[in-house]
């Protein structure tokens, strides 16, 4: 069996969601963590539009100070 470092789905350890329309944030972790095993970066896809009375419970993703969400998967 090989094992390679290519990153895949199921070793993503951490995932580090940066709020919609902060391109410069997401291009600068991108660039910083890109040798980061494990670590993927995204751009919050959610709507803005409010949500659906099914999906009220889901609550917003706490985004920090610096526009980024960290989820520990």
């Amino acid at each position: 069996m090989m094992i390679t470092d290519a990153p895949t789905a199921s070793r993503v350890r951490y995932l580090v969601v940066v709020r919609r329309g902060d391109d410069s944030t997401y291009r600068y972790l991108k660039e910083r963590l890109a040798s980061v095993r494990d670590v993927e970066i995204t751009i919050d896809r959610r709507g803005t539009a409010e949500p659906a009375a099914d999906e009220r419970r889901r609550k917003p993703a706490p985004f920090n100070a610096f526009g980024v969400c960290l989820v520990r998967r």
